[in-house]
């Protein structure tokens, strides 16, 4: 399969999934989508981000040597929220080196913050900011204001379902 080709002839779950398949875990395959997913533009790093984040979720064991690279393409200005969402989905679930720490929390408090950016993308952002401060206890009161902040002042449903189970969680594990 090209997975270029397979990238830009559709854009849907099954078209995903079908990538997700083909890549499966082997590294050659993984390492061509990174390459498109950080070297291409527009439409391909957009359409790539979906079945990188499926496999990145299903064999987290291929991302650690790009982690560092995903965390810099978030850093790109005016980059589009799929990529964002993805590679906030990405740092859910998977180890963090404790190198890549420091900005990925900044970068994720200020997608939480901002009330522009994409409601996923902030939700992402919530989920792993609750990771970080599970390890680094002296962020726990930023992140509880931040939460509350937003728990009072936020109108989408699904926000404030994360914010909350977030605090909760947070407010057990302290």
């Amino acid at each position: 399969m090209d997975i270029r080709a397979a990238l830009l002839e559709a854009h849907s779950k099954a078209q995903t999934e079908k990538i997700v398949h083909f890549v499966g875990k082997d590294k050659s395959r993984f390492a061509a989508l990174v390459a498109l997913f950080l070297h291409d533009t527009g439409r391909v790093v957009q359409r790539a981000a979906w079945p990188l984040s499926d496999i990145s979720i299903a064999h987290p064991e291929l991302t650690q040597d790009y982690l560092h690279l995903f965390l810099e393409r978030l850093r790109h200005p005016g980059m589009h929220v799929a990529v964002k969402r993805h590679v906030m989905r990405i740092f859910q679930v998977v180890a963090l080196p404790v190198a890549l720490h420091a900005e990925l929390m900044n970068i994720a408090f200020d997608y939480v913050c901002d009330r522009g950016e994409a409601v996923a993308v902030r939700a992402c952002a919530i989920t792993v900011l609750g990771r970080l401060v599970l390890i680094y206890p002296e962020m726990v009161q930023e992140l509880q204001v931040v939460l509350e902040d937003l728990i009072t002042y936020e109108q989408s449903a699904g926000l404030l379902n994360r914010a909350g189970k977030e605090l909760a969680r947070i407010r057990r594990a302290i």
